[in-house]
């Protein structure tokens, strides 16, 4: 039975202060946890959306199990607290437009270099006409358009799913209005090549999580080792492994450790425990300073299905919203 919401007031939400209760939204998921401090009403209108709420009873079966996960909220949805203005009529889903906007699909992603030459760059796959032609965004260095010659040579490579696609097209036109971009030939079947680079799928997501991490401590001559828990950010998962990001270095001597965070998948949440392994330490990415690989070292079937179903629903999410459908 779905878990009865109650509208919260934005001016009830204390700002500065510990939350005594945890803030959701209309769909249940966290916004603000339960001692979360908002520090500025700039922060709450931020993560506004379709208003706040607060379930009817708050001892779920979930919470109980994992009752520190509240503690991770996403950086993006700390809110500041603003007197309540008039929903407006949205025909885009909040959180799928946001998504839309702030991320590109890997898959438009495609790096190009010229022929013969060394230096490569990220362009945009606007889009293209089969058999005619693709459109790309004109490449930049540093921000400033890099030079483009029709009939000249590039090398593309991009990703998709699973596999890396490598071909070479020819330039055909260079536009500079209203935006600047650039026409290429269209890539006949036996010039791309594509090879494996992943074995399972992976989808990029912002979920809450808790490292139960063993840290050992000297004292008086004695080293003892205690579970800590340490909240962070799953950045992306597949069923196989994932992208983790903390606030905090891991210990040198942590090779693994029990990692727990909870999937939607459709209208269910199951809460999610494997055995994490680390695979390497990441470049930084954006709030997070320290962001790990992840392999997981055999989940039970029923959580690999939860994973994978999440994994393809969030894949499903992101074909599903069209190029415009962006929030204001």
């Amino acid at each position: 039975m779905a878990q009865q919401m109650t509208p919260v007031d934005p001016r009830s939400i204390p700002i500065g202060k510990p939350l005594r209760d945890p803030v959701y939204a209309r769909d249940g998921t966290l916004l603000l946890a339960k001692g979360q401090i908002v520090p500025n009403v700039q922060s709450l209108e931020r993560i506004k959306g379709n208003g706040f709420f607060r379930p009817s009873y708050l001892e779920t079966q979930l919470m109980a199990e994992l009752p520190r996960l509240e503690e991770n909220t996403r950086p993006e949805l700390l809110h500041p607290n603003a007197p309540p203005e008039p929903e407006k009529p949205r025909p885009v889903v909040g959180v799928v437009g946001k998504k839309a906007k702030r991320t590109i699909s890997s898959s438009r992603v495609l790096r190009v270099t010229a022929a013969g030459g060394t230096e490569s760059f990220n362009v945009v796959l606007i889009g293209g006409l089969e058999g005619k032609s693709l459109v790309i965004s004109a490449p930049e260095r540093d921000g400033k358009l890099v030079f483009v010659k029709e009939g000249q040579a590039w090398d593309i490579r991009g990703f998709s799913g699973q596999e890396v696609f490598t071909f070479q097209l020819e330039v055909t036109k260079v536009a500079f209005s209203p935006f600047p971009y650039v026409h290429l030939s269209w890539p006949t079947a036996n010039a791309v090549t594509r090879a494996p680079v992943r074995s399972t799928r992976r989808a990029v997501c912002m979920l809450p999580c808790v490292a139960k991490v063993p840290i050992t401590r000297h004292s008086l001559g004695k080293a003892t080792t205690e579970l800590e828990d340490l909240h962070g950010m799953l950045l992306d998962l597949s069923d196989s492994g994932a992208r983790m990001g903390l606030g905090r270095r891991l210990p040198p001597e942590v090779e693994s450790f029990e990692l727990a965070f909870r999937v939607k998948v459709g209208e269910r949440i199951r809460l999610i425990k494997v055995d994490a392994k680390v695979a390497r330490e990441l470049e930084p990415a954006g709030d997070h300073e320290y962001v790990y690989g992840l392999s997981f070292t055999a989940p039970d079937e029923e959580t690999w299905f939860a994973m994978h179903a999440y994994v393809l629903q969030q894949i499903v999410l992101e074909l599903e919203v069209p190029i415009y459908a962006v929030d204001d």
